[in-house]
């Protein structure tokens, strides 16, 4: 073979591969192909999202005067109860990081319906039946309650739809209602032997108490094609309460403060994506405030302070539940 001849062969090999990869081999092309680096996925979690809300809610705010230092035994007891109220409010979230996502939310009640029962152990306390005074006021109106919510969620897991979260943040609830008019039954000369009612247009109690919650908790999101399904668990040991009962017709005001008390919260929540950036939301979330004790500083109009009671004088405690459906929107 000829050095010329020689030199067109290894031209001709050189060049073959070129040749193939150009098309002359699909299946070498293919090959190729599949040596080209990876696409990276993109994240299913929006960077921001933001979501208005609205539905249902009903509790009771439970207020408790006990004879300290007497014998401990319970004096009173105040059942603020929400009914039938309506709230409206709403969520954000933002993707820090892969993992981290920051969160804040809030609601306020628009609407409502409510009821107050004192129930009064003037005699000695033999048993809840035992109460010697009792008023009902169906005219209670709830001057306020809302709550804000700020907070992270740490991703630690997520595998086949199911992620789960470490929770912590700070909430902040608060109620005010008012009471005017009412029926009663007091034990005068006998037990239980004056009835009575009281002036419709006058305030008769204002009773406000105040949340301050710093939690930490657990969350789980499992999501199947266009169903997402979240729960959460949230707890703490560290509440601060206040509260302050003003009594008008006496013109008496108590304050109260109570630490620390503990909270446990549940919420459980669906939502549909109707497209890529729209989700309709359904959420149920229960929190419970247990009972906490402290002591109660008493004010009479034009004197000042005029009594004080030491922890465990007082009580108070918050049962919540919240029903709602609204619409996200993922950016």
């Amino acid at each position: 073979m000829s050095e010329s001849t020689r030199a067109l062969v290894a031209l001709c090999s050189a060049a073959m591969p070129l040749g193939l990869a150009a098309g002359l081999s699909p299946a070498y092309a293919t090959d190729l192909g599949t040596q080209q680096a990876p696409i990276a996925a993109v994240s299913s979690s929006p960077l921001f999202s933001a979501e208005v809300f609205s539905g249902y809610l009903a509790g009771i705010a439970g207020e408790y005067v006990y004879r300290v230092p007497v014998d401990g035994s319970k004096l009173s007891q105040l059942n603020w109860q929400i009914d039938n109220a309506a709230v409206l409010g709403g969520r954000l979230s933002y993707q820090a990081l892969d993992w981290l996502s920051l969160r804040a939310g809030g609601w306020s009640v628009i609407a409502s319906d409510n009821a107050m029962d004192d129930f009064d152990w003037l005699r000695g306390y033999n048993g809840f039946d035992s109460w010697s005074h009792w008023s009902s006021h169906s005219d209670t109106r709830l001057a306020k309650a809302f709550q804000i919510d700020i907070g992270g969620a740490a991703r630690f897991y997520e595998q086949n739809g199911l992620a789960l979260d470490a929770l912590a943040g700070y909430r902040f609830l608060t109620t005010k209602m008012n009471v005017y008019g009412g029926n009663y039954i007091y034990s005068k000369d006998g037990f239980r032997d004056k009835v009575g009612t009281f002036d419709p247009h006058e305030l008769g109690i204002a009773y406000q108490q105040w949340w301050h919650t710093p939690y930490v908790g657990l969350g789980a999101t499992y999501t199947a094609g266009s169903w997402r399904v979240t729960g959460e668990v949230i707890t703490s040991p560290f509440v601060v309460v206040k509260a302050k009962d003003h009594h008008n017709l006496r013109d008496l005001l108590f304050t109260e403060d109570f630490a620390p008390d503990w909270m446990v919260g549940v919420d459980l929540g669906a939502e549909y994506a109707v497209s890529e950036r729209l989700s309709l939301t359904a959420k149920a979330e229960y929190q419970k405030y247990f009972e906490a004790a402290g002591e109660t500083l008493a004010y009479k109009g034009g004197e000042g302070l005029v009594a004080r009671a030491p922890k465990p004088a007082a009580g108070a405690d918050l049962n919540m539940l919240m029903l709602t459906v609204g619409l996200k929107a993922n950016l």
